[in-house]
């Protein structure tokens, strides 16, 4: 008796129009800000972020992408530049004669070329916010 309503409602389905094998979509997004563990490197381009917000980069296609992977290293050009080469967005261009670089808690970048005593600032990492961060 239960397998013969299971066929009745199965092909009542079928009249109402519905369908099986039409895919899937999301119903809900979630952005993930999860805080990573802190590592001392060396590199003065490693950075972490505490709390809220993302490194924006550009892809190879692009489009701007969103990351808390703080991993960067300078490119040929002096570019800052993701482990998979992709540029930061906006840009950071470090000059080929900085003898130092420094990355204040801001996000503020300074160098120090030949000839100086002192830093020169330069320009800023940017993080990206999302207006709702649970997604």
């Amino acid at each position: 008796m239960i397998i013969a309503r299971l066929r009745i409602h199965a092909a009542d389905h079928q009249r109402c129009g519905l369908q099986i094998g039409l895919g899937t979509k999301p119903g809900a997004s979630e952005v993930l800000q999860i805080q990573g563990d802190f590592t001392q490197t060396g590199n003065p381009l490693d950075l972490a972020i505490q709390g809220q917000g993302f490194f924006q980069v550009q892809m190879p296609d692009g489009q701007v992408a969103y990351t808390r992977a703080g991993t960067f290293h300078l490119d040929s050009q002096g570019n800052v530049v993701t482990a998979d080469g992709n540029p930061l967005e906006p840009a950071i261009t470090l000059p080929a004669d900085a003898l130092s670089v420094t990355i204040g808690a801001d996000g503020t970048v300074s160098v120090t070329q030949p000839g100086q005593t002192q830093a020169t600032q330069l320009e800023m990492f940017q993080l990206a916010m999302f207006p709702n961060p649970g997604g």
